[in-house]
C-alpha cells in the first residue's frame, strides 16, 4: 500500500501520468484495505472488501496494456470500447459471486482475467520494438520488472499453500520458538507481503511497457523514491516533462 500511496498516486500526479495508470494504483491501495479490515475484523462482508477489488484491479491493468494507441489519433473501436466491456465483467463477476458465494468462482474469474492480462503482455513483450537504445532499455526494464513481479508473487502463493498443507506442524514450531522469532513462520503475512510487492512491480513493467508503447520510449523511464530510495515508479525524461495528460 505504501508503494502505491507514495511512489504509485503521488508520482504519477506529479508525473501528470494518465488516468488508467492512477487507476491501476487505486486498485492496489482498495484492495490492501480491504485485506486489512478484513484481517482486523474477521467479518464476512469485509471479506469481499478484499477479494472484489482484485477483480477491479486487473481490469485496470487489462485496459492499460491493450490502450497502446498514438494519443494524437482516434482510439480503435475495440479501445472505445474496452471500458465497457471490462466494467460490464467486473459487476457482472461481483453480482453472482453476491449471490452465490462460491470462491471457485471468484478464483475462476480472477484467473481468466489475469489469463487475457498475461497474454496481452507477454505478446506486447515480444512484439515491442527495440530499434534506438531507450526501446531497448524500457523494454529490457519492463521485462525485468514484469518477471520479478510474477517470481515474487508466484513465491507467495507457494508459501501461502505450504502454510495451509503444514498448517498444525508449522504451528507447534511457532510455539516452540516464541515470540518474536515465531514471526517468521507467518506464512500468511508474508503471502501478503509477496503479493503486494509482485503485483506493484508487475504493474510498474507492465505501465512502462505500455506508455513506451503509446507515447515514444524516449518519453519515460523507471525512477526510484519512498523509502531508502529503493521504491521504482515510472518518471517522465527531460525530453516529455511537458507532455500533457492524456
Amino acid at each position: 500500500m505504501y508503494a502505491s500511496l507514495y511512489s504509485g498516486m503521488k508520482k504519477c500526479r506529479d508525473e501528470r501520468l494518465p488516468l488508467p495508470i492512477r487507476l491501476c494504483q487505486v486498485g492496489i491501495i482498495i484492495i490492501g484495505i480491504g485485506s486489512f479490515l478484513f484481517h482486523t475484523t474477521l467479518q464476512y462482508g469485509w471479506q469481499l472488501a478484499d477479494e472484489l477489488p482484485m477483480i477491479f484491479g486487473a481490469a485496470f491493468s487489462t485496459y492499460v496494456i491493450f490502450d497502446i494507441g498514438n494519443p494524437n489519433l482516434p482510439r480503435t473501436r475495440f479501445v472505445r470500447s474496452l471500458p465497457y466491456l471490462l466494467s460490464l465483467y467486473s459487476f457482472g463477476v461481483t453480482a453472482i459471486y453476491l449471490r452465490y458465494r462460491d470462491p471457485v468462482f471468484h478464483q475462476l474469474a480472477f484467473g481468466a482475467i489475469q489469463l487475457l492480462s498475461t497474454s496481452r503482455s507477454v505478446y506486447l513483450i515480444v512484439t515491442a520494438p527495440k530499434e534506438t537504445y531507450r526501446e531497448q532499455k524500457n523494454k529490457s526494464d519492463a521485462t525485468r520488472y514484469i518477471l520479478i513481479g510474477s517470481a515474487t508473487f508466484l513465491l507467495g502463493f507457494l508459501i501461502w499453500n505450504v502454510d495451509n498443507v503444514l498448517c498444525d506442524q508449522i504451528s507447534r514450531l511457532k510455539e516452540y520458538l516464541g515470540t518474536p522469532l515465531s514471526f517468521i513462520l507467518e506464512g500468511h503475512a508474508w503471502w501478503h507481503l509477496a503479493t503486494g510487492t509482485g503485483s506493484y512491480l508487475s504493474g510498474v513493467g507492465l505501465q512502462l511497457l505500455a506508455l513506451s508503447l503509446k507515447e515514444g520510449a524516449d518519453g519515460f523511464e523507471i525512477k526510484h523514491a519512498g523509502i531508502l530510495g529503493l521504491v521504482p515508479h515510472i518518471a517522465r525524461t527531460p525530453i516529455n516533462a511537458n507532455a500533457k495528460l492524456q
